[in-house]
Parts: C-alpha cells; sequence; structure tokens
C-alpha cells in the first residue's frame, strides 16, 4: 500500500468517525434539533482534519436526515430525523385497539368495523383487545394491563382506547407517549390532564334532542335515570338534559335526576327499583323518563311492565345508543342514535395522520352529530295518573 492509498484510508476513518461522533452529540441531546452546528473550521480545528474531511462527514449526516444543509450557511439539526422516522415507520405496522364493554357489543363491533373500513388499506393490522368480564374493576384492571404490554412491543405504530375510566390510566398514557405511541380516545374523554385526539357523539346536543321531543309532546315533568359510570358521556347527557329543560324555561328538578349502581351488591340487591320508587314519591311525579342508555331503557321498561305499567300509555321513555338497529324495524324503543361506524373510521384516520406525520395539529376533540329515532314508547302524557306507581313496588 503507498503513501496516497494510506492518506485515503485516514482520510475516510476520520470521516466515519467524525459522523459517528457529531451522530452521537446530536442523539443525546449535545446538540438539539433546531441548533445550528459548529462551522467547519472549528469542527476542523476540534478534531484535527481538514475542511474536506468535516464536509465529508457533514454529507454522511445529511444523506441519514441528521442535519439539514443549506447553501452558505452552518448545518441545523433537524427537528425529526428522517433517519429515525423510516426505521420507526418500517418496524411499526400494527394499531392497537383496546374496546370495550366486549365485541358481542353492538356499539363496539360498530366502532371496530369503522376502524377496519378506515385502516384496511393502510397497510397497518389491528392488535384488538377488549375486557374477559363486564365487571367494572375486572374491565379496568384488564385495560391497563393490554396498554402496558404495548410500551414493550415494538411493532405497535398507535393505539385507539374506548376508556373504562380506570384510577391508574393516567399513569400508563405518558409511557405510550414516551416510547412515540400516538393515542385517540373513543366515546369518552381520557382524564383531563392527558392531551391527546378524542371522538365522541356530541352527546349533550343529543340529550337535549331527546329530552326536547319529550317536551313538544306535552310533557313538563320529565327524569333521567343514570347509572354509576364516571364518564365523560354520561356527564355530558345530564347537561344536555338540564340544557333542554333550560331552554323549555321548566327549570332543573335536582330530585328527578337519579343514578343507580349497574353492579348489584349485598346491600344494594335492586337500586333501579328504589331509583323508581324516589322518582315517583316526587311531587308531581315525571310522566317520561330520560335514559342515559338502551340498556337501562329496556331495564326501565320491564320493570315497569312487572307491575302493569306501559310505555307511552302510563309513561313515555327514551333511550341513548340505538342499540336495537339490528332488530326489524329497528325496534320500539325512542332513542337517539350513536354513529358508531363513524367514530370509529374518523378516530383511525386521525390516528392514521398522527402516525404518518400529516398533521401536526394540536389534539382535538371530533363531536358527531347524533340524531333522534323517534318509536312507539314516547307519547303525550297520560291524562289520568298511571293506576299503581312505584312506591307500591315491594322490596
Amino acid at each position: 500500500m503507498d503513501q496516497k492509498d494510506l492518506f485515503l484510508l485516514s482520510r475516510t476513518q476520520s470521516r466515519e468517525f467524525i459522523e459517528r461522533e457529531l451522530g452521537r452529540r446530536i442523539s443525546t441531546g449535545h446538540y438539539s434539533p433546531g441548533q445550528r452546528l459548529p462551522s467547519e473550521r472549528d469542527l476542523g480545528n476540534e478534531f484535527g482534519v481538514s475542511r474536506a474531511t468535516i464536509q465529508g462527514a457533514l454529507s454522511m449526516l445529511a444523506e441519514s436526515g441528521l442535519i439539514v444543509q443549506e447553501v452558505n450557511c452552518r448545518p441545523v439539526v433537524a427537528n425529526r430525523p428522517r433517519m429515525i422516522e423510516e426505521k420507526v415507520r418500517r418496524t411499526r405496522n400494527r394499531i392497537a385497539v383496546w374496546i370495550q364493554p366486549d365485541l358481542q357489543d353492538l356499539g363496539a363491533a360498530m366502532i371496530l368495523q369503522g376502524i377496519r373500513t378506515a385502516t384496511e388499506s393502510s397497510g397497518y393490522p389491528l392488535l384488538v383487545g377488549f375486557p374477559r368480564t363486564n365487571r367494572s374493576q375486572e374491565e379496568q384492571r384488564s385495560e391497563v394491563q393490554f396498554l402496558k404490554s404495548l410500551v414493550d412491543q415494538p411493532d405497535v405504530a398507535g393505539a385507539i382506547v374506548w376508556e373504562t375510566c380506570a384510577p391508574s390510566f393516567p399513569t400508563v398514557y405518558p409511557a405510550l407517549r414516551d416510547v412515540g405511541i400516538p393515542v385517540v380516545f373513543v366515546d369518552r374523554e381520557p382524564p383531563e390532564d392527558i392531551e391527546a385526539d378524542v371522538v365522541t357523539t356530541h352527546n349533550r346536543r343529543g340529550a337535549m334532542k331527546a329530552v326536547s321531543h319529550l317536551i313538544r309532546l306535552g310533557h313538563r315533568d320529565i327524569a333521567m335515570i343514570c347509572n354509576d359510570e364516571p364518564a365523560s358521556s354520561v356527564r355530558d347527557r345530564i347537561d344536555g338534559y338540564r340544557d333542554a329543560l333550560c331552554a323549555a324555561e321548566l327549570g332543573f328538578r335536582p330530585e328527578l335526576l337519579v343514578g343507580f349502581a349497574i353492579e348489584a351488591s349485598d346491600d344494594r340487591p335492586n337500586s333501579l327499583i328504589e331509583s323508581l320508587r324516589s322518582l315517583f314519591a316526587a311531587s308531581p311525579p315525571p310522566t317520561a323518563f330520560f335514559c342515559v342508555n338502551d340498556g337501562i331503557a329496556m331495564r326501565v321498561q320491564q320493570t315497569l311492565l312487572q307491575f302493569g305499567m306501559h310505555a307511552p300509555n302510563d309513561i313515555s321513555v327514551v333511550g341513548f345508543d340505538w342499540i336495537l338497529r339490528t332488530l326489524p324495524n329497528g325496534g320500539d324503543l325512542t332513542t337517539v342514535a350513536q354513529p358508531f361506524e363513524a367514530i370509529g373510521r374518523i378516530a383511525a384516520e386521525r390516528l392514521l395522520d398522527r402516525i404518518t406525520g400529516n398533521s401536526a395539529e394540536p389534539p382535538r376533540h371530533i363531536l358527531i352529530e347524533a340524531s333522534l329515532i323517534v318509536k312507539s314508547t314516547t307519547g303525550p302524557p297520560p291524562s289520568t295518573p298511571a293506576s299503581m306507581r312505584i312506591t307500591r313496588m315491594s322490596q
């Protein structure tokens, strides 16, 4: 090997060493995004090499996307190195979905279908998790375990989450964020200190539509029956109920807003009957019920039927969700139709934009309008009081 070959080898090794060292400084934050590198002269003096060797190392850094070079300007550290971005895009190729209550639920199935519609041509297969039981504490525990597992899965690019309001969830989200997994929430908002995209029904306006329908039928004493879920969707529907009463100048009566525990316990074996009894003990008693969801509306109807009361002859009943839409004629319950499939589709589109970098705007709460489905469980108030009241129900 002659002297010229030794010189070229030495220069090549120096260039590669300088590229590695500058790359290390960028990755460790010594040179931060947007910062200009030292001049070629200063770098040459530091490493004891010619400007040509420095220029070669900088060209290699620019090709890898670590820096941005412009004519007659010192190179700038890239905000998001292309090399890292492309590597992440190649290895992260799945979207995780946490859906609840389970895949037998119509709303869950329709949201998942909307997600599939938006992702089927994207090349991102789905990793779907859901609770194995409908008991709230176990649902919350399984959600947290599922999301924690994503942190150690290098192929997960993002997640769509139907939150269960688990108290420990705020400790999971930062871990997802720190490993670069964007999250989009559906159906309900996350805790207030979490900034992320949310796609939900416009629950407040949907509730207003339901209660305003009852008011137009002539009802003036309208009760709302809720569950004990600490979800934003429940709060928003309560707000819509109050908004409709206020708009009609009827005033809000606190005794006509009741909730009951979804999961029965030894000390509260049938809190729904207790809630109905308290409503019919009010003066005057309600002539219509707005229920926070269809499941509760149907339980209310079944309980009233046991005591000879029918909707709408004795009392009108409105639900929320339209989970009976697959039945012939869509069932008989007047309800608000949640746009489940649209929620899933829009959430997936939003997440894909985040994953691919097509959207850099701040997180948004996207509200989708819901429509009122008028069926046979609502009508004008009865001309005479119902012959049997809940107050006469036995324990």
